[in-house]
């Protein structure tokens, strides 16, 4: 089975493994994961948010990679306005 996510163990700007935890949030469903009403109880799958700072450049990120079948999937609702 194909792995939806996984943790990314380097800054994405610098590539150093010198990350700390600058805010914690809680896991979330992606964005654009609508239910409908008969859904609302349902347990949904959930990705963490929280925030990284790169100890030597400074960048802030997240580790959390998520796959772009799971954002990006058949249910993807934004289109560009070029065609």
């Amino acid at each position: 089975m194909k792995q939806d996510h996984y943790i990314r163990p380097n800054c994405r700007l610098c590539d150093s493994p010198n990350l700390s935890l600058a805010v914690a949030l809680p896991s979330t469903p992606p964005c654009d994961a609508y239910v409908t009403k008969d859904q609302l109880g349902q347990q949904q799958k959930k990705y963490g948010l929280d925030i990284h700072q790169c100890n030597d450049c400074g960048h802030f990120q997240l580790r959390d990679v998520v796959s772009p079948e799971i954002l990006f999937g058949s249910d993807y609702s934004y289109f560009s306005g070029r065609t």
